[in-house]
């Protein structure tokens, strides 16, 4: 028999007696209770009402009622007869039961990787259902063809990427070049071999005018009003390629090649439109006085090192409609009392000891790469390091590393130090002290104070109480707010 693949997003159980021994005793083993009790439980009911659909259940509230808390046994038939009841009258979407209170929603497969790709473009995190793979799946060169193919998708993420400024970007900085170029190619901009011609010659951009041609090409094919892309075209107009001296594998385009390359690439009414026009114009008129509009829109994040989209930062780190988040890396808060000093010694911070605004991405990255040793930037993955660095959940973060090898040098220097100040660690390596106490889940809770992370505890954190510094309450420099950990 082949067993579904059943997923459990999150339990949250509330117990409430007034015998204070029962209390403190489920306390002490709920996580054990769970594990070996009530999930099997839940595991072999799923099974026994599975109709081959795919159904997503938002939320399922059980209320049991049990006198004798000290057998497990009885908890688990109540919970039994009571999930029971509500899985059958909605494992059938065409049944008349009752219903739970939130009902099922049936998806297909492929539904899922849409709505879980739209989901991120949003948000810059997954939905509870779903994966890093998922966004790896429909980018895929075949994958993605038959996608943009279907109209109610191209629909969905054209109306996405005009509505929100963070998920054109997002779009931008996550995913590669090629699926990028497809979905321009399919919006009827470029001529018979642009899409092609594009695809090969992208990757002798540097990163800034990478980014900056995508956005241009990817806003022209868009919007139809000047307003909304002239700004990103006079930026690449004015911005000269550098190539990296003393580097034999860096190639940089000229604004002349780019200029050759937007000829080569783009039909002929849409080169009148988005290039030929425009270039005229700020030619005339020695560039912006055409378009003062878009010249006040142009910010200061286009001049630095990086394109960094600051316009979120001003937000509280969760929105009106989210009171938490889960997160990965929360044992990251262990080397809390090291960040300033790494951050101080990468050159992140100003005059102030705050983060500087350009540096925001390679500090988000630098985090994530002293929790994991990795050099990968899924933005789903980031969430804790954006927190800590003061950077809003909305802020689009580039997949492509940043960091150089001096700055991953520092990170190892930093885990060392805090091996060296934790003498319980003794001979312990810096991976040793990720995978044991780094790499743990957690959540982060918005509350009237502030936010309060709650870590995963597993058997080795008895060397917690060895820890020479205090971690149930952290500031950091450039953030107003107290964070409360509860480990």
């Amino acid at each position: 028999m082949t067993h579904s693949n059943h997923i459990v997003h999150k339990v949250f159980v509330e117990v409430n007696t007034a015998n204070e021994e029962t209390a403190y005793s489920f306390k002490d083993n709920i996580s054990t209770f769970l594990k070996e009790n009530i999930f099997p439980c839940v595991e072999k009911l799923l099974e026994k009402y599975d109709k081959g659909q795919i159904l997503r259940y938002d939320k399922i509230n059980l209320e049991l009622n049990v006198k004798d808390w000290g057998n497990p046994e009885v908890i688990v038939f109540a919970l039994e007869k009571q999930l029971s009841e509500k899985l059958k009258n909605t494992g059938d979407l065409t049944s008349e039961g009752a219903a739970v209170n939130y009902p099922p929603k049936q998806i297909e497969e492929e539904n899922k990787l849409e709505s879980t790709f739209l989901f991120f473009l949003e948000h810059g995190y997954l939905p509870w259902y779903g994966k890093e793979e998922f966004i790896h799946q429909i980018s895929l060169p075949e994958a993605w063809s038959i996608y943009l193919q279907k109209a109610t998708f191209g629909q969905a993420l054209s109306q996405r990427l005009r509505s929100d400024h963070s998920s054109l970007n997002r779009f931008i900085y996550q995913l590669s070049s090629q699926p990028v170029i497809s979905f321009i190619a399919a919006l009827g901009i470029f001529n018979s071999a642009g899409e092609e011609l594009l695809n090969s010659h992208i990757h002798k951009l540097s990163r800034r005018h990478k980014t900056l041609l995508l956005r241009y090409l990817l806003k022209a094919a868009l919007f139809t009003e000047k307003e909304s892309w002239i700004q990103d075209f006079y930026q690449l107009y004015r911005f000269r390629a550098q190539t990296k001296k003393g580097s034999k594998n860096t190639v940089a385009l000229d604004i002349a090649d780019i200029k050759d390359l937007l000829d080569e690439t783009l039909n002929p009414e849409a080169k009148e439109r988005i290039f030929l026009k425009p270039e005229r114009e700020f030619l005339k008129t020695k560039g912006f006085d055409a378009y003062p509009k878009a010249r006040s829109k142009i910010s200061a994040d286009y001049t630095s090192l990086e394109i960094v989209d600051t316009k979120n930062e001003d937000a509280p780190f969760l929105g009106r409609h989210e009171d938490e988040i889960y997160v990965r890396n929360a044992g990251l808060i262990l080397i809390h009392p090291f960040i300033k000093a790494f951050f101080k010694n990468t050159k992140f911070l100003d005059s102030t000891g705050n983060i500087k605004s350009d540096c925001l991405f390679q500090a988000v990255q630098a985090l994530h790469y002293l929790a994991t040793g990795i050099d990968e930037y899924f933005e789903a993955n980031l969430l804790l390091e954006k927190y800590l660095c003061g950077v809003s959940l909305k802020t689009p973060i580039p997949r492509e590393s940043l960091i150089d090898g001096k700055i991953k040098t520092e990170g190892e220097v930093l885990l060392n130090e805090v091996i060296k100040n934790w003498p319980a660690l003794k001979n312990t390596k810096p991976d040793g002290l990720r995978q044991m106490f780094i790499h743990r889940d957690g959540k982060l809770i918005k509350t009237k104070d502030g936010y309060k992370l709650i870590v995963e505890r597993k058997a080795q954190d008895v060397l917690l109480d060895k820890l020479p510094w205090g971690i149930s309450l952290v500031k950091l420099p450039w953030k107003d707010e107290l964070l409360f950990v509860e480990w």
